[in-house]
């Protein structure tokens, strides 16, 4: 059976061009001969090596510099990889490739191959698959899962395929390619709320490594004081660098709020891209819990956002707004009565008075 890599290749590329936060670089060698092979990994010291190619149950069938058909075993293919940084992950497309995906563990975290011959079609599909949701911030082990079932699929059920992880290593727990993710929490993790209010700021995780802005917004009038001022009330702007690929706004910008509401963002970098992502407030604290180190959200965090999203029910979302506004305009009320007994000793009238 003759491969037909050119349109995986073209599904593959396109992909890879599309996904969101940071460039992923796709170095695609057609045809490389063996003897090239140790070379070219040293050279591009990939995350991933995807190889697709003729297998059976001890080898992968390659070919050497004059087309001969040469062997590759699962002990050359671990002697070929960069000594002290080989990929995180080894994608077998391949007929029968389980067990050398499985050998391949001694050397790199984790491997996928395959349990029976594969059809181009099957072969193709889940390669397009699982890299489509590995792009879009999944798991490896989600994205797998995905492979999975739709090799079964398209072969009938009469193969499959399977993931083998190094000890230690779970599939689940890692993320090969982040994306730009909306966050937010409690100010200095305190969910409990004043006078039915709860203080929260914002943040962005998945940010690419050379964003430098990234702005923050919702459409949501409650939170409109003055139209004259909509981008102040309406959002925040956070320029700094991101670490590790998170970025939050100053918590002297965090907003006080009633009820789950859209959060929008926009983000900048330094070579003129840009990315955008939206979310709702109670989505991007459970994101901001479920991806980080416990992957659960606390308790007590959990209950504020049941009390967030139960005062987010239309009319209830504008009276609340509503009462917001009033307190606030009761708080500057001292600063216009003071204004108004200024202008009346000074002999002046307020803009409402007209003259007999």
């Amino acid at each position: 059976m003759t491969l037909n890599l050119e349109r995986e290749v073209t599904e593959l590329q396109r992909r890879f061009a599309e996904a969101p936060g940071d460039p992923v670089s796709f170095t695609f060698l057609p045809g490389l001969p063996a003897e090239d092979l140790p070379a070219e990994l040293a050279k591009h010291r990939p995350d991933i090596l995807h190889i697709s190619a003729h297998g059976s149950a001890e080898q992968l069938s390659l070919s050497n510099e004059v087309g001969k058909k040469v062997a590759l075993s699962a002990d050359a293919l671990i002697a070929f990889l960069p000594p002290g940084a080989p990929p995180r992950l080894i994608y077998l497309n391949a007929c029968d490739s389980k067990t050398i995906a499985q050998q391949l563990t001694r050397s790199v975290g984790m491997a996928i191959g395959t349990t029976a011959p594969i059809t181009n079609r099957a072969a193709r599909g889940g390669a397009v698959a699982f890299y489509e949701r590995l792009l879009s911030g999944s798991s490896v082990g989600e994205a797998f899962r995905v492979v999975k079932y739709m090799v079964e699929t398209l072969q009938d059920q009469q193969s499959s395929s399977e993931i083998h992880a190094r000890a230690g290593v779970n599939p689940d727990n890692e993320v090969l390619h982040r994306v730009p993710r909306l966050i937010a929490d409690f100010l200095e993790g305190d969910p409990s709320s004043k006078r039915g209010e709860f203080s929260i700021s914002f943040g962005m995780m998945g940010c690419p490594a050379n964003t430098m802005q990234v702005i923050f917004f919702t459409d949501d009038e409650r939170f409109v004081d003055e139209k004259a001022n909509l981008e102040g009330d309406l959002c925040i702007v956070a320029r700094r660098t991101p670490v590790r690929g998170v970025m939050w706004a100053d918590q002297s910008k965090a907003w006080s709020v009633v009820g789950d509401f859209r959060i929008f963002a926009v983000g900048a970098t330094t070579d003129g891209r840009t990315f955008s992502v939206a979310s709702t407030l109670c989505e991007a604290i459970e994101t901001r819990y479920i991806w980080g180190p416990d992957k659960c959200v606390p308790p007590d965090v959990a209950a504020a956002i049941v009390e967030l999203r139960n005062e987010d029910r239309g009319q209830l979302d504008y009276l609340a707004g509503r009462q917001i506004r009033l307190r606030r305009e009761a708080e500057r009320g001292p600063v216009v009565a003071s204004e108004q007994r200024k202008l009346e000793d000074d002999g002046s009238s307020s803009p409402d008075t007209r003259s007999a």
